[in-house]
């Protein structure tokens, strides 16, 4: 016998079925632990236009996240355990109020990223070939393709505060 394969997502099954305190419990602390470490993140950047939560898990936990499903406990500020995990900063909560939280349908925002990157760098090796040579201009502008990118990604978050 080989050894044993753990598939995390019999837990969250469980939790959305209410069919196992302990595996809602375990969900919760999660939420709990992840909304934590995004409000840690957000008091490191300050990020006032929006703090992106992207990423395969994030999708498959957006339910649990939001507090939309009925095993969810909500405490005592009516919030799920993410979101007031995410606040529980003490005196730095106000301003981690002003910071807005979205959560990205998008599982391939690392692709996506990639692709912008690689983009910018074929431009600039682009450019700086074009210059060593003579040919001011040449090229698209990194600006451009910066713009361009950016507005074909398509993002669809929701809003969580």
């Amino acid at each position: 016998e080989g050894p044993r394969t753990f598939d995390p997502s019999v837990i969250t099954q469980a939790a959305q079925l209410g069919d196992c305190e302990l595996s809602a419990r375990a969900v919760e602390m999660w939420c709990g632990a992840y909304g934590s470490e995004a409000g840690v993140v957000a008091l490191k950047y300050m990020p006032f236009g929006g703090l992106y939560i992207t990423g395969g898990v994030t999708n498959k936990m957006r339910d649990f996240i939001t507090g939309q499903l009925p095993t969810n406990k909500k405490h005592n500020s009516g919030m799920s355990p993410f979101m007031e995990s995410f606040f529980d900063k003490g005196r730095v909560t106000t301003m981690l109020m002003r910071v807005p939280v979205f959560l990205v349908r998008g599982e391939d925002m690392g692709e996506r990223g990639v692709m912008i990157k690689a983009q910018r760098q074929y431009l600039e090796s682009k450019r700086k070939r074009a210059s060593a040579f003579g040919a001011p201009g040449f090229g698209a502008s990194p600006k451009a393709v910066t713009q361009t990118s950016v507005e074909s990604l398509d993002v669809v978050a929701d809003d969580l505060v």
